[in-house]
């Protein structure tokens, strides 16, 4: 197996840093997710952008700590 390089470093930093911004801070990422939106639509029962601990924050805390523990595993290769 190859030494790992600048491309396992950036996807180890940027893994574990968008991880934690995932976890932390999951409405940020659904309101930037949702912030292109077409204006002529209608937003939904709960306004342009869910702001409550519902669903889709799980979800994006779930993908978060993937991206974490991925960021972590890329990371391990520099130990290992």
């Amino acid at each position: 197996m190859a030494e790992p390089g600048l491309t396992e470093a950036l996807a180890a930093a940027l893994g574990v840093a968008f991880g934690a911004l995932m976890v932390a801070y999951p409405g940020v990422v659904l309101a930037v997710q949702t912030a292109g939106t077409r204006p002529d639509r209608q937003p939904g029962p709960g306004g342009d952008a869910p702001t409550d601990d519902g669903v889709w924050e799980t979800l994006i805390r779930v993908v978060g700590v993937g991206f974490v523990l991925a960021g972590v595993y890329f990371a391990s290769l520099f130990v290992v």
